[in-house]
């Protein structure tokens, strides 16, 4: 069996993973930017949160990718 092969179980858990991480890294870690870092103007740490989420959606976007170029066994 190849390596680029995956099962059921393996994909169920990595699409539960996928959905976790993007759930922080685009949903949750901004809006603790905007809310925690009080030492900065509001400009500033929407700037820093909108630069996060797309950093994040750029990442998430090339790990789907890297899954979906693995066969799925049946």
């Amino acid at each position: 069996m190849s390596d680029r092969v995956m099962g059921w179980p393996k994909a169920t858990l990595y699409g539960t993973l996928v959905v976790a991480v993007a759930f922080l890294a685009l949903i949750k870690v901004p809006d603790l930017l905007v809310s925690n870092l009080t030492g900065m103007s509001r400009n500033t740490r929407v700037y820093l949160a909108s630069g996060w989420f797309f950093i994040a959606l750029v990442a998430l976007l090339w790990a789907l990718r890297k899954l979906q170029a693995r066969a799925l066994r049946r």
